[in-house]
């Protein structure tokens, strides 16, 4: 049978078949071993065909003619082609003659006759030969043909699954490319070459690794297919001599390794078990990623199965590597870049850190607050916490800061817990260099002794500390800097050295905050001081420190008063004693003398004082003179001032008086017995009458204020007491005791002050409050429970002759909690202070749309509307007066017994336009017409029949009034209720325009 290629051949299948059919092309001359035993054959035929008439002829003894020998030329001529059939021939006459000429004699075949026969056997089989040989040729012809066809088939098949494959093969390197090519950092690169190359390859695993600079080991940025302890990014390989990974990186060649025979062979001395990635019965591709000559990485891809990696499979992944070294090579460069600007931001980040906590610590007189802000600048952007603890000042300072205000509970409960040295207990290790940086696991808590401060770090979530010591002038530690994070890898090497460095400025910062402690003590004692001090050089008598009350005394600033010679404090005739004075101490045998005397102040007044003037020798043997100066003339002057003084007070007391009268609260002043000292006119107004004291005023209010007043009661001073006036009123009552303060006249007694407040109008819109919301809940439920309970029933299958009733409920309660919602929005505004831009409306189309649409919803009731012919158009908002009016028509409808008519009618005025709603309802109190449009509010007589918020008729007098209209409520004679509102008219202009009067 011919072979014939199919759609699954391959390449080398199909040369298969050509080769086969090779022979079909040839012409009728053969190679000569092949033409020779085609030859034979027809030789053998011939002889065969004379055996055949032998035994013929011998065993009928008949004559058979020459039927056996044009068989056998046939045959001949059909093998071996014309020159078989020839010779086939040949042979077959020849045994004619030679042969049966002796076989048998009685043949004759020497006669005329049978060589005539003889001849015709010649020319026969001469004849039989070239038309055998012929259809032989067109056989040979037609299978040639044939055959070239089905090759041709063979090859276009294969061609065309050699252009899918080869257009499969750019789609998926495509793929890869577009991946690649968005690919900013080393692991986007791996993923990208990992997720096409597996499906591009049908590879069934993979690793993409870069390889180290030394050049002897790879480091693992990403693989799939492999077991979790092979597969961790980060991991490191060794690239070990005479393996494939070794091979691919020193050439810088593809390594394809077809089955673990080829393994083997190639690589003896390391076994596939031994090399990560390395298959363990299939195929493995490494790929070397080549850039400038150089391998920055390479590519394994592991097979399940042997494969041949010449059927374009080695191409593909080679092409893919090519990609995947550029990509890679350029996120390494990016990552490089990326690298090394973190480093510089965060140096820089550090720089400025360092230079603001300089910068706070420097301008801060405190170094607690100057300690605060510098925990505020540590968190969060170096650190999730810090604390910051002085330990060798006057007091301990604590500082601390969190990202968090759960973060800033816990680190406050772990500085509560620690020991004094908070750093030294969490890294006893920092006390060697100077700082730690100490990573948190299970082992490092078993060396904290207390479970409190376990605790505490538990809940911060530290998994790392920086720690550094704090260390004074003396050399010794002073405290300490501890910065807590989350993450391990917050804090990096350097941040060792700004660690130290901010605490090297924290404890110079806190050197200095000494000196300028033991200064600044040492001026406010001084300045403490009632007398005037003046320190000055004795050579040149220029003053080098003056204390406030110096500067007072002659009543110059102390700047100006630095520099300037001590005699220019003193009057002309005062400076030669003063020199005498400072002579005599020098020489003299004490090192001070006190005198009396006068010093002038910059007005030119004298004023007399007892001065006290000495020599010190300061450190450094610096002698330094002190001059402390009395100010005496006080003594003069004391009665004068307590005059003035009481004056004063006199004033202030009325200022107070005036005050208190002014106050809308009522304010009562009881001394220590009860009794009522001062009360202004407020207390009148609000309770009606003033109480002579507490006892009567505990009387009017019904509260227990004395036993406030003594703390009794256990209400904290200033906590109010509410009560209920006999008139209905709410009152507020509000003690507070009078604080003398320490050092109390003997005999003096505290006073109580007693605040009272109107509280009506609040307590009662808080009732009102409570109320709507209670009843806004009642009216929200109703319709949400009836529209979800239908709609469940709605849901299940089945027909429900109820169906339509039950739509027409949820349609109704739909449309009341619209309105509901509808009057709520519209509430946010009014309180909101809404302003509406108005435009002209035709009232009477608007009454009709709402008064047909509530119809609909009354059954029983009866709307009609009487409305002129020719009303005028108004300005207005169309939704708000529709809702106004749809309100006022619902609420007749609500109220109205069945039978009745609610009416709508309107009229006009030469400024506006009225709309009335007239119904036969219950009606309300005529004092009740002003309060039905207040927020909440609802009748009494009808709140119970009938629901409601209270909120629509609010709604209603906001939006009327913001369109620049009116709204009232009026009973009806004969019964119900009208409600009605008015908006401006908008009239025709002679010029066609609209005219009148805007809101």
């Amino acid at each position: 049978m011919t072979p014939v290629a199919t759609p699954g051949d391959t390449p080398a299948e199909a040369d298969d078949v050509r080769r086969g059919f090779a022979w079909l092309r040839r012409d009728e001359g053969w190679p000569r071993g092949e033409g020779a035993a085609r030859l034979g054959i027809a030789v053998l035929i011939a002889l065969a065909a004379v055996a055949l008439k032998v035994l013929i002829v011998r065993g009928f003894g008949g004559e058979l003619g020459y039927l056996s020998y044009v068989g056998a030329v046939a045959v001949g001529a059909w093998i071996a082609g014309l020159r078989g059939g020839l010779l086939t021939t040949a042979i077959c006459a020849i045994a004619e003659v030679v042969l049966f000429a002796e076989l048998f004699p009685a043949a004759q075949v020497v006669s005329t006759s049978e060589l005539f026969r003889v001849a015709l056997f010649l020319f026969d089989g001469v004849l039989v030969s070239a038309i055998t040989s012929g259809l032989r040729r067109a056989t040979h012809r037609e299978r040639l043909a044939r055959a070239e066809a089905e090759a041709n088939l063979a090859e276009g098949v294969i061609a065309q699954r050699t252009a899918d494959a080869d257009r499969l093969a750019l789609q998926r390197l495509q793929a890869v490319t577009a991946s690649l090519a968005s690919a900013a950092t080393p692991e986007e690169v791996a993923d990208a070459i990992l997720d096409r190359g597996l499906a591009a390859l049908d590879a069934d695993a993979g690793g993409v690794s870069r390889v180290d600079a030394d050049g002897r080991a790879l480091t693992l940025i990403a693989a799939r297919g492999y077991p979790a302890d092979e597969s961790r990014p980060g991991r490191a390989y060794p690239i070990d001599p005479a393996s494939h990974l070794e091979e691919a990186v020193r050439t810088a060649r593809p390594v394809f390794v077809a089955d673990p025979v080829d393994w083997a062979s190639r690589y003896p001395a390391t076994p596939p078990h031994m090399l990560p990635g390395s298959p363990t019965g299939g195929a493995i591709a490494v790929l070397p990623m080549v850039v400038a000559g150089g391998v920055v990485g390479v590519i394994v891809f592991r097979f399940a199965e042997a494969r041949d990696f010449g059927d374009g499979t080695g191409d593909l992944a080679a092409r893919l590597a090519d990609q995947g070294a550029q990509a890679l090579d350029r996120s390494m460069v990016y990552e490089q870049e990326r690298a090394t600007r973190e480093a510089l931001e965060r140096g820089q980040k550090r720089l400025r850190f360092l230079s603001e906590a300089s910068d706070r610590l420097a301008l801060r007189l405190e170094i607690a607050s100057g300690l605060d802000e510098v925990t505020s600048l540590a968190v969060p952007d170096l650190a999730d916490w810090a604390i910051i603890e002085l330990l060798d000042l006057d007091r301990p300072i604590l500082a601390l800061a969190a990202d968090g205000d759960d973060r800033v509970g816990a680190v406050e409960h772990l500085a509560q817990v620690a020991p004094r040295g908070v750093g030294s207990w969490l890294a006893p290790e920092m006390a060697d260099q100077g700082a730690a940086l100490v990573s948190i696991d299970s082992s490092w808590f078993e060396r904290l002794t207390d479970p409190r401060g376990v605790d505490a770090l538990a809940r911060l979530g530290t998994r790392a500390l920086l720690v550094a010591q704090i260390v004074g002038e003396s050399g010794d530690p002073v405290g300490s800097i501890v910065l807590g994070a989350e993450r391990r890898d917050r804090f990096e090497d350097d941040d060792l050295a700004m660690c130290r460095d901010l605490a090297s400025r924290i404890g110079v910062a806190a050197g200095q905050a000494r000196l300028f402690g033991a200064v600044d003590r040492f001026k406010a004692t001084v300045d403490a001081s009632g007398d005037a001090v003046y320190m000055f050089d004795p050579t040149t008598l220029g003053v080098v420190y003056v204390n406030r009350g110096g500067a007072d005394l002659i009543g110059l600033e102390a700047d100006a008063v630095l520099g300037s010679s001590v005699l220019q404090l003193q009057p002309a005739h005062e400076v030669d004693g003063f020199r005498a004075r400072l002579a005599t101490l020098r020489t003299g045998p004490t090192a001070s003398t006190v005198f009396t005397g006068v010093l002038i102040r910059s007005d030119g007044r004298e004023i007399p004082v007892e001065a006290f003037l000495q020599e010190v020798v300061l450190p450094g043997a610096h002698r330094t003179a002190i001059l402390t100066a009395r100010d005496v003339s006080d003594r003069i002057d004391v009665q004068a001032r307590l005059t003035r003084i009481a004056g004063d007070e006199r004033r202030q007391a009325a200022e107070l008086r005036a005050v208190i009268q002014a106050m809308g609260e009522g304010i009562l002043v009881a001394d220590h017995a009860g009794r009522i000292s001062l009360a202004n006119d407020a207390v009148a107004e609000i309770l009606g009458e003033v109480p002579e004291g507490l006892s009567d005023l505990d009387a009017i209010v019904g509260a227990d204020v004395l036993l406030a007043r003594d703390g009794a009661s256990g209400a904290e001073p200033g906590e109010p007491q509410t009560s209920l006036l006999a008139d209905g009123r709410w009152v507020e009552i509000s003690t507070y005791p009078a604080d003398l303060g320490s050092g109390l006249l003997e005999g003096a007694n505290p006073s109580t002050i007693v605040v009272v407040r109107d509280v009506t109008q609040a307590r009662e819109a808080e009732a009102a409050r409570e109320a709507f919301l209670g009843v806004l809940s009642h009216e929200l439920r109703t319709p949400v429970t009836t529209i979800f309970g239908y709609a469940k029933v709605l849901r299940k299958s089945g027909s429900r002759p109820d169906r339509e009733a039950m739509l027409a409920d949820i349609e109704i309660e739909a449309d009341r909690l619209y309105r509901i919602v509808e009057d709520l929005l519209a509430l946010s505004r009014v309180e909101g202070g809404i302003a509406i831009e108005g435009e002209p409306l035709l009232i009477q189309h608007i009454v009709s749309s709402v008064v047909a649409s509530e119809a609909q919803r009354w059954d029983g009731l009866r709307f009609e509307t009487d409305l002129p012919a020719g009303l005028p158009p108004v300005f207005g908002e169309r939704t708000y007066v529709e809702q106004v009016l749809r309100n006022m028509v619902a609420n007749a409808g609500k109220y109205s017994p069945k039978g009745t008519v609610v009416t709508v009618s309107g009229a006009s005025t030469p400024t506006e336009v009225l709309i009335t709603v007239l119904d036969r309802g219950p009606g309300f109190k005529p004092d009740e017409a002003e309060r039905l449009f207040d927020l909440y509010y609802r009748s009494p007589g009808t709140a119970r029949s009938v629901a409601g918020a209270g909120i629509g008729l609010y709604v209603g007098r906001g939006l009327i009034t913001a369109m620049g209209g009116r709204i009232w409520a009026r009973r009806r004679s004969g019964g119900g209720s009208e409600f009605g509102f008015s908006l401006p008219r908008c009239d025709e202009d002679p010029i066609g325009g609209p005219s009148g009067s805007r809101p």
